[in-house]
């Protein structure tokens, strides 16, 4: 471990010493300023500021600031343009000193056509601190192409499954357009919503709170984001769409509609769709492609984000519907550690689930020290679902069937608001309030049949007819107080005060048939609990943040109190719970810009965690009779703390991007499971278990540990007119757990290498070639191990030709091998492929699908916790073909971009101004 942490500095002091070499060849002080509309008065993310050669230049980010390096004392001119703005050649005398410009750079719009021809390389991306901006014009996709796809060809970005986005390792949280707000922060949903023609660029960074924006410091309090700014087009309001129906063997069916109304201060996106081919029409823009959910899925789905500007600031309207029917059966396979126990389990499940959610955002800077955000948000979901499921558990040839019927009707309401307030008294001292109110009730019932049989024990022959009654309300208010205090033109301290307090009803109540009554009446007082609860939390501490020229440093301490007093009214005389934490929470962040393209982030923290009332509850969940879970109310908080580091570095000259990052966590008190196998009939309170029934409660444990380092390295391949990028990383895992009251570690270790082989050829010829082999060994207390190897690799790939025809193909194969489980081995080739033609002008498309051609697409994993090794099957989506018709629209004429905007004479050869 010394020696790898020893080679990580050296690389980072090996690529940190050439540039602060060649910062000591000439004096230049940084300029800071603001690039705005001039009409508007709306600030300018991604605008291109340059001098010279174009060698010297930076991107305009966050609310249109900008900062650049000028040599001192000299006069210059600097060039600012963005897309569907005229140029503008600034002329400035550079002071001796850092200076923030007291005028901000006001572009004035422009509709003039301009034919444009751009010899040259197109840029890659620029890193700038911690902020990365990739071009999307340095990545060809075909025209059709979605934004999952484009970003899935940037350096160190990965798209899930699911439709959730990491870059380099870290889980996107927040999503923009253009700098606002999009489905509040939903990615899947705002990334199936933006058509990749109109992305111009992508930012990755790190998002600060509505405070440290409209003061311009950092405050420490930072979340991934992703910020996507779209082409500026000719015209002033913009229409894009398209409509696509179809239908395949099986009955497979499938149909969208997609719209979208971009203006200068308004847009409206609204996009619907319906399919059975497990799809979500709000988390995937196409209805073609990979599949790798379990289950046959019934998807039909809803979505509208309006967008309106306002003097200082924008209102955001933004709703989502889903409904999905999933029908799934599943083969499950349980083979305990620590002792001869194999459970055998058929499940065969309908689901059906709906939801809305409707969001509704207003910020405004009323004026130059005042500034308002207002969040609203609701939701209600319901769930009406049916399992079906077989259990033998096998102990030693004692063998117990469980054979249980359920059917569950639940619903969820939720509402949730907050208020931010910020004022600034003058330039030094300002403060902000945040209040916040939520509600959510909770409510469901299930009746559940079948029967237990063993042979052993007393339990030969039970049957099960019970119904359950669940009712959860919670009721909470927040208030969030900042005053900062500026120090020096470099340093501030800010003083914090935040309380939280919530209210929660929880009402569990179980009943069992009574034949002679025939209902359920028969209250079981051991399964069932009211219980009510006051969670008070009040914390107050201090933050300390500095900024000068390339270093950036955050420090925060706080004390945080919690306060929790619950009382369970039934079974009467049970024991009450009250509970006083008291913790401290600590937090540093240092950011270092080694130069205009290497930055070094670290971050520590250690913060506390409070159990869930879910856990504190005593009441017995036996929904699954052999796989019983208690509460504890007993339980401690726990602390995590939290150590990372993150390097990015580009290379303008080379077109090259490296980036690195490590990162350990540990929880102390952490709350891990305690299992115990009843080797007999016991009764837990007045419930008697069978043999072979795990039951479970939560405990607190030290010794959890998480370590990640990884690295990645992009590069083009100029004669093959491709990108490459290839990386490795290395993730281990401690994880503590209690089994048959012995204390058991599993250790997990996971080194992975991967590449990505990306096209930059045309929008004609696009592919994609993706390979990540890892390899994991897990050991445990009792000289367990186990050992496996894996491959996933994909191939996606588009070739229009004769102008108008084209091919579609994705390949995947997954392999796995055990090493340590005779005769495991999984294998899984995945083709898709699709033919078609382009009518009118390209607006309208006729294509043949055809998906699992090979007809081997499986469903197989294997997992292994503390206690067993996990094999499950599923059904799975098998091969299909369809016909499809899909007709689409825009009006935005293929839009420029940035890098290729010209000028009134015309025709403008040469480089572009980054060329990385």
């Amino acid at each position: 471990m010394r020696k790898q942490t020893f080679l990580a500095f050296l690389i980072i002091l090996l690529f940190s010493v050439p540039a602060f070499a060649q910062q000591g060849n000439r004096v230049k002080v940084e300029i800071s300023g603001k690039v705005i509309d001039k009409q508007t008065k709306q600030p300018l993310v991604g605008a291109v500021l340059s001098v010279g050669n174009g060698r010297n230049g930076a991107i305009s980010g966050e609310n249109g600031s900008f900062e650049i390096n000028l040599p001192a004392g000299k006069n210059v001119i600097l060039n600012i343009s963005f897309l569907g703005y005229k140029e503008l050649n600034y002329s400035l005398l550079v002071p001796n000193v850092s200076t923030k410009l007291k005028n901000n750079i006001a572009l004035e719009s422009s509709n003039l056509k301009m034919e444009v021809e751009i010899v040259g390389k197109a840029p890659i991306g620029i890193v700038k601190g911690d902020t990365t901006q990739y071009n999307a014009g340095a990545f060809k996709v075909n025209p059709d192409a979605s934004t999952q796809d484009l970003l899935a060809k940037m350096p160190g970005m990965t798209v899930n499954d699911n439709g959730s986005v990491t870059s380099m390792g870290e889980n996107i949280e927040v999503i923009y357009v253009d700098g606002k707000s999009y489905f509040k922060n939903n990615v899947a949903t705002a990334l199936s919503s933006v058509p990749a023609v109109v992305v111009e660029s992508v930012q990755v960074y790190d998002d600060r709170s509505p405070q440290a924006k409209f003061l311009n410091y950092d405050d420490g309090n930072n979340k991934k984001a992703l910020n996507i700014v779209t082409k500026k087009a000719e015209r002033k309001t913009n229409y894009i769409g398209d409509v696509m129906l179809g239908y395949g063997s099986d009955n497979r069916y499938m149909g969208s509609a997609n719209f979208s109304m971009l203006g200068e201060k308004s847009s409206l996106v609204f996009g619907a769709g319906s399919n059975n081919i497990n799809v979500s029409p709000n988390r995937q823009r196409r209805f073609y492609g990979m599949s790798s959910q379990s289950g046959i899925t019934k998807a039909t789905g809803a979505r509208l984000n309006f967008m309106h500007e306002i003097k200082g600031g924008e209102i955001t309207l933004s709703y989502i519907y889903d409904n999905e029917k999933l029908d799934a059966l599943k083969f499950i396979n349980k083979q305990y550690l620590s002792s001869s126990q194999i459970t055998n389990k058929i499940d065969s499940s309908f689901n059906v689930y709906s939801s809305h959610k409707l969001d509704f955002e207003y910020s405004q800077t009323l004026n130059e020290n005042n500034r308002l955000e207002v969040e609203l948000s609701t939701n209600y979901s319901d769930t009406d679902d049916f399992d079906y499921s077989l259990q033998k558990n096998n102990i030693d040839g004692n063998i117990t069937n469980v054979l249980t019927d359920t059917k569950l009707k639940g619903s969820v309401f939720g509402f949730k608001g907050s208020v931010d307030y910020i004022h600034k008294f003058n330039d030094k001292r300002d403060l902000s309030v945040s209040l916040g109110a939520k509600y959510s009730n909770d409510t469901s019932d299930k009746l559940q049949t079948g029967y237990v049989n063993s042979s052993a024990g007393t339990l030969n022959d039970e049957d099960i007819n019970e119904k359950y009654f669940n009712d959860i309300v919670s009721t909470g208010f927040s208030g969030e107080f900042r005053y900062t205090e500026k120090l020096s033109k470099f340093s501030r301290l800010v003083f914090a005060y935040d309380t939280d307090y919530s209210y929660g009803d929880s009402d569990k109540k179980l009943y069992a048939y009574d034949v002679v009554k025939g209902d359920y009446v028969d209250l079981k007082k051991d399964l069932s609990n009211v219980f009510n609860n006051d969670y008070f939390v009040n914390s107050g501490g201090l933050g300390y943040v500095f900024s000068k020229k390339k270093s950036t440093l955050n420090m925060w301490v706080r004390y945080q109190n919690g306060l929790l007093d619950s009382e369970t009214t039934f079974p009467e005389n049970a024991k009450p719970l009250n509970k006083n934490y008291n913790s401290v929470n600590i937090k540093t962040k240092y950011k270092l810009a080694i130069s205009k393209q290497k930055s070094l982030t670290i971050y520590a923290s250690s913060t506390p965690s409070y159990p869930s009332i879910s856990n504190l509850q005593e009441v017995l969940d036996v929904s699954d009779p052999l796989n019983v879970r208690n509460g504890n109310i007993n339980l401690s908080p726990s602390q995590n703390n939290r150590f990372r580091i993150r390097y990015s570095s580009s290379n303008i000259k080379k077109s090259t991007v490296f980036r690195a990052m490590a990162s350990i966590n540990n929880t102390q008190n952490a709350v891990v499971n305690s299992t115990r196998l009843l080797t007999e009939d016991e009764y837990i309170g007045e419930t008697l278990l069978t043999s072979g029934t795990q039951y479970t409660s939560p405990e607190n444990m030290d010794g959890v540990w998480r370590l990640f380092t990884g690295a990645w390295y992009s590069f083009p391949l100029t004669s093959l007119k491709s990108n490459f990028e290839f990386g490795g990383m290395f993730m281990y895992s401690r994880s503590p757990s209690i089994y048959n009251d012995e204390k058991f570690v599993t250790n997990n270790y996971n080194p992975n290498c991967m590449f990505r082989f990306t096209s930059n050829i045309s929008e004609n010829v696009d592919f994609n070639i993706f390979n990540r082999v890892g390899y994991t060994y897990s050991t445990g207390s009792n000289d367990t191990k186990n050992r496996s190897i894996s491959d996933n690799a994909s191939l996606g790939a588009n070739y229009i030709f004769l102008k108008s025809f084209f091919i579609n193909l994705e390949y995947m194969f997954k392999y796995s091998y055990y090493y340590d489980t005779p005769n495991v081995t999984n294998r899984t080739h995945q083709l898709n492929m699709a033919v078609g033609k382009k009518f009118m002008n390209d607006k309208l498309e006729l294509r043949v699908t055809g998906f699992d051609i090979l007809g081997q697409n499986k469903a197989i994993s294997q997992s292994v916790s503390d206690i067993a090794i996990t094999s499950t099957d599923s059904n799975i989506l098998q091969r299909y073909f369809a016909v499809s018709l899909r007709y689409k629209f825009n009006t935005m004429k293929k839009p420029m971009s940035n890098s290729k905007k010209g000028n009134k004479k015309g025709r403008r050869h040469g480089k572009t101004q980054f060329s990385m």
